[in-house]
């Protein structure tokens, strides 16, 4: 079990709890859809290339993600360099012209 600590406290990470959190929340048509696909896009209402919750906002949880995603490039981690290839890529993305706060790239 992978243990994380996060403004003082230790939050255990268990990988097959976290999956099934995530199985139950998702409907049978969700799950059985291959992710980042354009069935799995047309399920959920979105258009290809688009994430959940307001992706093309300033303040939407994918601009949020944006700088967690750049410091994990810049940590060194192994998988970082790779997550932020699949985030750059996507297709739906915000306008930072309109407010820049999370417009934050790797080094």
């Amino acid at each position: 079990m992978t243990r994380i600590r996060v403004e003082g406290y230790t939050i255990a990470l268990d990988g097959y709890g976290a999956a099934q959190a995530y199985m139950s929340s998702q409907t049978p048509a969700i799950s059985a859809s291959a992710c980042g696909s354009s069935v799995m896009a047309s399920t959920m209402g979105l258009r290809m290339g688009e994430m959940a919750d307001y992706a093309d906002a300033i303040d939407g949880y994918p601009a949020y993600l944006q700088p967690a995603l750049a410091y994990s490039v810049d940590s060194g981690n192994s998988q970082g360099r790779a997550a932020w290839d699949i985030f750059k890529g996507r297709m739906v993305k915000p306008n930072y012209a309109e407010g820049a706060q999370f417009a934050i790239l790797p080094r």
